[in-house]
């Protein structure tokens, strides 16, 4: 009897014995396997940030060709209308008198001096952040509204010279409407069915989307609206120097071009201190966030 108590006592501890080392056992699998899927959770995240810096850096390169593009637009190719006037073709159409050829050499050597101005606010650096963005844009704005001044007087001069008969064989020459423009003119010059799109390149700050992107907070949430209010006020102020009708002479268009522009500087002077003062309020993290937005409302 003692003996058999005694083996039923050995049996139970190897019964537990084994227990214990299954579950050993199947406590250390499951360690691996915790650790292994950490691993596969690591490696995962590391990959998407190692995807999300590749295209950051991928959208900053196609802003900045972007940015290049604009440029040698505005530096590289003649504005008709504005900086480059097919002269040949002009005296050609309207056969111009002694005194008005003289005039015609005026409106050329205006032409001239007005691309000076261009190529002189020409850059090699291309700005990469929204407040920096605009400035170039504006600076863009004022050295074209210098270039108009430049050339406007010259051409109402030779313009005003002209007969009747003349001045309908200019004007059939299409000289300066938007369709020969840049796009920087062709905003300026804007015809009244697209003149009061608000997604203009000095106000198509696109509130909503920032706010999404950039999940501002306090003062960052105030400053934003303040921009918001800055862009609406601009888009209000672009609207109300549309044209009520086409303008069919060159110096209708011209006339209509400077008033566009003064009214574009000026609504970049409501949205530039508003967007100093939100991008001022960012993190480093933010700014990088706002720095990759699309530049248009519309993309």
């Amino acid at each position: 009897m003692h003996s058999q108590k005694g083996r039923e006592h050995h049996r139970a501890q190897e019964g537990q014995h084994e227990i214990r080392e299954h579950n050993e056992a199947l406590g250390q699998h499951k360690q691996k396997g915790g650790k292994h899927q950490q691993a596969q959770e690591e490696q995962h995240e590391t990959e998407a940030l190692e995807q999300h810096g590749r295209e950051q850096k991928g959208h900053e390169h196609h802003q900045a060709q972007e940015e290049q593009h604009e440029m040698r637009q505005l530096c590289g190719d003649p504005d008709k209308g504005v900086t480059a006037w097919p002269l040949a073709e002009i005296a050609q159409a309207v056969q111009p008198t002694p005194e008005q050829r003289a005039l015609l050499d005026e409106l050329k050597a205006a032409a001239a001096k007005a691309a000076d101005v261009l190529k002189e606010s020409c850059t090699d650096t291309y700005a990469l952040t929204p407040p920096g963005r605009l400035r170039a844009m504006t600076n863009r704005v004022s050295a074209t509204l210098e270039a108009v001044k430049i050339v406007r007087p010259a051409l109402e001069k030779f313009y005003g010279s002209l007969s009747d008969e003349q001045q309908a064989r200019f004007n059939a020459l299409g000289i300066g409407e938007p369709s020969q423009q840049q796009p920087q003119q062709q905003e300026a010059n804007a015809q009244p069915e697209s003149c009061g799109d608000p997604k203009s390149s000095l106000t198509q700050l696109p509130i909503e989307r920032i706010d999404a992107v950039v999940n501002p907070a306090g003062k960052q949430k105030e400053a934003l609206e303040r921009l918001g209010d800055a862009t609406k006020q601009a888009i209000h102020g672009l609207q109300a120097t549309c044209p009520n009708e086409v303008p069919l002479t060159p110096v209708g268009r011209l006339e209509a071009m400077q008033r566009r522009l003064e009214a574009m500087l000026e609504a970049a002077s409501w949205v530039q201190p508003a967007l100093d003062e939100f991008y001022a309020t960012l993190s480093s993290e933010q700014k990088a966030r706002f720095n990759t937005l699309p530049r248009r409302a519309s993309q």
